[in-house]
């Protein structure tokens, strides 16, 4: 396969988990390590409906997301309380349970060896990257209209000020569910699109590294940091700092490799 293209799957797949693990990170002013679980719930998922129950690849996807967005509201209304190194805390225990589930549940996940022969819509590699460009601009454009919205500005009032959010009779569950919700969303559908992609799916794609690297990713170009005055940044800003730890380690290599010499 063409290395370009490669690189170009493997970002966009990526890009919904950081776009919704942002709703955490910057939104709601909580630092979470729980992107590479919660990216790996979304793929295994969809192996599951369109492996075992017969599902439709389609339908698959919509079923994983949806399941993915309910598991991170419930965790985000769980885990509101927590703020700071707690809440860090937090997403690292969530982290390693479901890591911990991918790799030693047998029935469902397959344990180390985990999904083989996961379908897609697509054969061709050119045809699938025009599905994920679809499916990624469709869930960009959500995170657009909910700018905004009421959802995010509660969200965004708690992570400013908790006391005064909580001085108004606003619960601080409904502010990070909200998040979660986005959080899980995210995840799954890049989860799915990954599945999907590589056709198969193994707990060892879903390890804590991942969870570093979208949090690095995110805090490279933070959008709400003033100095960063593009359009649509909230987008942007996530898929540069993606770019950057993922493509230029990528271009670096092909260029060593390009100009080794023989010894």
């Amino acid at each position: 396969m063409n290395m370009t293209l490669h690189v170009s799957l493997q970002l966009l797949t990526l890009l919904p988990l950081l776009w919704g693990i942002q709703s955490l990170t910057h939104d709601s002013r909580r630092l979470a390590l729980c992107a590479g679980g919660m990216f790996g719930l979304g793929a295994y998922l969809y192996a599951h409906f369109s492996v075992d129950w017969g599902i439709g690849p389609i339908g698959s996807l919509c079923l994983a997301s949806a399941c993915g967005a309910l598991f991170g509201t419930v965790m985000g209304a769980l885990f509101a309380s927590c703020r700071g190194p707690a809440f860090l805390l937090a997403s690292m225990a969530i982290q390693s349970v479901l890591f911990g589930l991918y790799y030693a549940a047998q029935p469902v996940f397959n344990g180390p060896f985990g999904r083989n022969n996961v379908p897609r819509v697509f054969d061709t590699d050119v045809e699938f990257f025009l599905l994920c460009v679809g499916v990624v601009g469709v869930f960009g454009m959500l995170l657009r209209g909910l700018e905004s919205s009421i959802l995010l500005r509660l969200t965004r009032a708690e992570g400013d000020d908790a006391n005064l959010f909580h001085s108004h009779g606003l619960r601080a569950g409904f502010a990070l569910g909200s998040a979660g919700l986005l959080a899980g969303l995210g995840s799954s559908v890049g989860g799915a699109l990954h599945a999907m992609y590589l056709r198969r799916v193994d707990p060892a794609s879903f390890e804590m590294g991942v969870s570093f690297l979208v949090l690095a990713a995110l805090l490279v170009f933070n959008p709400q940091a003033p100095k960063f005055e593009w359009p649509l940044k909230p987008l942007l800003a996530p898929a540069a700092g993606i770019t950057l730890l993922i493509a230029l380690p990528e271009v670096i290599r092909g260029f060593f490799v390009a100009h080794r010499t023989e010894i």
